[in-house]
């Protein structure tokens, strides 16, 4: 049985998207190294935009998985392009007590996009509750490991149950928690 397993790619837009176009996505590449206590851990990453650290619950830091397939499960809205599968994912297993992850970008990053993979498993939701309610879901659907649903937002929460997608924050961000 697949336990309740998180794990997201961020990125931010190279191109400002016109309205019949959506933007390409600097999609960030974890490393494969990270620092990890009983509960929380420190991930990196870099793309042409910003570095990027993810302080917060980490089970793992993998690359070359997951696929990001189906691409329409992860593209849409102003979203062009699916995280390639090269970039890796943060595993997070959440729970309760396990505090506040925060995404830190290195310099502001205008309207970033997170794709979540697998958030939650059958008949078990697993939400974020984020700092900011300025987000939409732009994109959502199965992933070919799991199959499985759409991500939805309310405000500030967005919720999973085998949950897929990509979820667009709207301004500029230092940080998101």
């Amino acid at each position: 049985m697949k336990l309740q397993l998180t794990a997201f790619a961020a990125g931010a837009a190279l191109l400002a998207a016109s309205a019949s176009q959506a933007a390409t996505i600097d999609w960030v590449a974890w490393s494969n190294g990270y620092t990890a206590g009983l509960t929380t851990g420190v991930a990196t990453a870099t793309s042409s935009n910003a570095n990027v650290t993810y302080t917060g619950d980490v089970s793992s830091v993998d690359a070359n998985y997951p696929s990001w397939t189906p691409t329409s499960s992860y593209v849409g809205g102003n979203v062009g392009n699916a995280p390639p599968q090269s970039g890796g994912i943060v595993h997070m297993t959440g729970g309760a007590g396990t505090g506040t992850n925060t995404i830190t970008f290195s310099t502001p990053v205008v309207d970033p996009v997170i794709a979540l993979w697998s958030v939650g498993q059958s008949g078990v939701p697993v939400t974020f509750n984020f700092d900011t309610s300025s987000l939409d879901v732009v994109a959502g659907g199965p992933s070919t490991e799991y199959g499985g649903s759409a991500i939805t937002a309310a405000g500030n929460v967005v919720t999973g149950v085998e949950g897929n997608g990509t979820i667009q924050f709207h301004g500029t961000f230092s940080e998101i928690s």
